[in-house]
């Protein structure tokens, strides 16, 4: 199986697909800017469709900072009145004025996430979340997607994980021993939040289940913690790893096995050159970080013993895809690796998503990454790539890469493209790269997706692109694509282009330098 990036012809149309968010657009009427009209006590909301869009004010022309997806829980401090919005949500029409003052959304503030003290969205896309908060009773419980205990086991919390249920369901038959007492039972939590992360985030899905017997009462569900006050925005910074264990691995079996212990928080690879297999063959050297490592709870971060020490070799094979981000895998940073030696056939060195179905990879951080010369191509276009996002359910999303640098003089066509998506799993979203520096490619940056949004490149530097340095297509006013500082020399035919002309709709440009 292998990721779906052949394109025998840019210009060749392509089917667009309709982006989820058309389903919350906001239509508006011009009224008054947004006044505070009523404060709230920190209140847990739920979005109740795909599409919800949140803005830097309470108007439907401010700028947008994110899109949000059905389930995502949020927290608001006050309702005030704005521009009128019209929405379409979950079957509804509705029209109105007012809007939530946001400080968090799904965990984390506002300020961290986006750069902004608060962002504003409509009242009417919004539900009240009752839940009740739960702690697990004993290691090893176990969170499935269904009420039973055949279903698919999305993790596995240790004891004191909190979580928030929001009903009592009942299901297949279980049996658990917990605080030594062996508890039977049929009655199941439906479970909204775990540790704080909403679930649909966590794992891909709106619920998932687990055994009442496994869980005491942890009280209220605590609110969620406001920003910190007049603290500097840090929109892109790794996750923070909470207390944990450190490990030296000499091994792809050993880093893998560590990388599945969620005691872990600190995985150092050991100077040297490792042979690995291409990712998608989930080999034993295969570094598919997919389904395994999902079940985490802990941030972790792999790092090379030096910046640029450790090599991941290839060995000359073809369909070489490095590092795969796929089924869920999140709260992630891996920093200072080198990538060499194979051919990325249709497929990137280093992917996010690309499998129709599967949970899409999230909070992923690569930092001082090298692709060298030794990655080469087949394709005199543009089918081998250094670094892919594709489609996933619900999207690649919170992705930065900081630190990024491809030699293309082996032939590989793009340093980072961003192609292809499909009914119900949608491309990247949220996605930061910056410092990177490229030479020698087909196109270096392509952007070819209609679902593709909230995407930063800044800082690049890009020489001697074969063709384009980089080309956007396909996007639309919504895409809240920006390009910020980027610098293009010895282009073979320009530094910037789209079919859609030269300043295209959904693009900012700040700051650039294209030949």
């Amino acid at each position: 199986m292998r990721l779906l990036a052949s394109r025998a012809n840019h210009d060749s149309p392509v089917a667009v697909i309709l982006i989820a968010v058309l389903a919350a657009t906001l239509a508006f009427t011009v009224s008054s800017l947004a006044s505070p009209s009523e404060a709230l006590a920190a209140s847990t909301l739920s979005t109740r469709c795909d599409g919800v869009s949140l803005r830097t004010r309470a108007s439907t022309s401010s700028t947008r900072k994110a899109v949000l997806p059905a389930a995502v829980q949020v927290n608001a401090v006050a309702k005030v009145t704005g521009h009128s919005w019209r929405v379409r949500c979950a079957g509804r029409t509705y029209a109105g004025n007012t809007w939530y003052r946001l400080n968090n959304v799904n965990g984390r503030s506002t300020s961290s996430r986006y750069g902004v003290s608060y962002v504003y969205s409509a009242t009417a896309l919004y539900k009240s979340v009752t839940a009740s908060s739960k702690h697990a009773a004993c290691d090893g419980v176990a969170l499935r997607t269904k009420a039973s205990t055949s279903a698919t086991r999305k993790a596995v919390i240790p004891k004191g994980t909190r979580v928030a249920t929001v009903k009592v369901v009942s299901g297949g038959t279980w049996q658990v021993t917990c605080d030594g007492k062996s508890n039977l039972g049929r009655s199941w939590y439906r479970i909204t939040v775990v540790n704080g992360r909403n679930v649909k985030s966590r794992y891909g899905v709106t619920y998932v289940y687990a055994a009442t017997g496994a869980f005491r009462s942890s009280g209220p569900t605590p609110a969620t913690p406001a920003p910190t006050p007049d603290a500097a925005p840090t929109p892109d910074a790794a996750p923070t790893p909470v207390s944990g264990e450190s490990v030296r691995v000499t091994s792809i079996a050993g880093l893998l096995t560590a990388l599945d212990d969620n005691t872990m928080t600190d995985i150092v690879v050991a100077n040297g050159t490792y042979r690995v297999s291409a990712a998608a063959s989930q080999k034993a050297d295969s570094l598919w970080i997919g389904a395994r490592f999902a079940d985490r709870t802990k941030a972790v971060t792999v790092r090379a013993e030096t910046r640029g020490g450790v090599t991941f070799d290839g060995g000359g094979a073809t369909w070489f895809g490095g590092l795969s981000f796929e089924e869920g895998a999140h709260d992630q940073t891996w920093d200072g690796f080198t990538f060499a030696n194979g051919k990325p056939t249709e497929t990137g060195v280093i992917t996010f998503g690309g499998y129709a179905g599967k949970a899409a990879p999230h909070h992923i951080t690569l930092r001082n990454i090298t692709i060298t010369r030794s990655i080469t191509s087949s394709y005199a276009g543009s089918q081998d790539h250094a670094m892919y996002f594709s489609q996933a359910v619900g999207g690649p999303h919170d992705i930065l890469v900081d630190g990024y640098a491809v030699d293309g003089a082996g032939g590989v066509n793009t340093a980072v493209v961003f192609y292809h998506s499909s009914s119900g799993n949608q491309n990247a979203w949220n996605v930061t790269i910056r410092n990177m520096t490229v030479t020698g490619t087909y196109e270096p940056v392509e952007l070819w997706d209609s679902t593709l949004h909230d995407v930063l490149i800044e800082d690049a530097t890009i020489t001697n692109a074969r063709l384009n340095a980089v080309r956007y297509e396909q996007g639309n006013s919504n895409s809240d694509i920006v390009l910020s500082r980027v610098t293009t020399t010895g282009s073979g035919q320009m530094g910037f282009y789209s079919s859609m002309g030269s300043k295209p709709p959904g693009v900012t440009f700040t700051g650039n330098s294209f030949d």
